[in-house]
């Protein structure tokens, strides 16, 4: 995995570019044990729970996603404008996943 990543200038990889890699490969879980491997290091990290909250979407785990927003929310209330429009989103995709799955249902 490490092979196509570059170094930064200080001659490191970056977790965000771990993290780039494995979002891109579709590797939900890995991106998502790496994020909360960084928050368990830093718990203030915002934009970490943001980008879990996003994993969370993309993996179709809502309840996690939203639990991620609500405390991306409480660390830094600047992201509530944020938190509102992430949990309408989630709202969105669970009712195309459920209008889909009922679709299904149908068939």
């Amino acid at each position: 995995m490490a092979a196509g990543l570059k170094p930064s200038p200080r001659g490191e990889l970056e977790i965000t570019d771990i993290n780039s890699h494995y979002l891109r490969a579709g590797r939900l879980q890995e991106a998502a044990a790496q994020f909360q491997k960084m928050i368990a290091r830093d718990p203030g990290w915002t934009s970490g729970w943001g980008n879990l909250a996003n994993v969370y979407m993309d993996a179709g785990q809502y309840d996690s996603a939203r639990a991620a927003i609500e405390q991306s929310a409480r660390i830094k209330p600047i992201w509530e404008g944020l938190e509102g429009r992430a949990l309408r989103r989630i709202e969105l995709l669970e009712r195309r996943d459920g209008d889909v799955g009922q679709l299904l249902g149908e068939w």
